[in-house]
């Protein structure tokens, strides 16, 4: 895996997180996504490192909550209290309907 050159090797010198509200309260959930990254690492060797972060901030400012899942674990945390955002996906509406709980 590591002899991929298109995962990151290096930490972006940005930080990407989200805030939600879950459970009524307001969450941050800081993002380990390798895709974000790299999209990050792409966009900047293409356009520099405002326009990317500008850009970034649009596009994914933009989703759609609906469409939205957080894929969450709590690998590279010393401590299992707090969860990271692993991977954000986009995904379709549901039509499966209720499963009757």
């Amino acid at each position: 895996m590591l002899a991929d050159t298109q995962i990151p090797k290096e930490a972006p010198p940005v930080g990407f997180s989200y805030e939600f509200v879950h459970g009524g309260r307001l969450r941050t959930h800081q993002c380990i996504d390798w895709e974000t990254e790299r999209t990050f690492f792409k966009w900047r060797e293409a356009l520099g490192e405002e326009k990317t972060i500008a850009l970034m901030l649009e596009r994914w400012r933009s989703f759609d909550p609906e469409r939205v899942v957080f894929a969450m674990g709590t690998h590279r945390v010393k401590f299992w209290r707090k969860w990271l955002l692993s991977g954000v996906l986009r995904v379709d509406p549901l039509t499966q309907g209720q499963l009757g709980f």
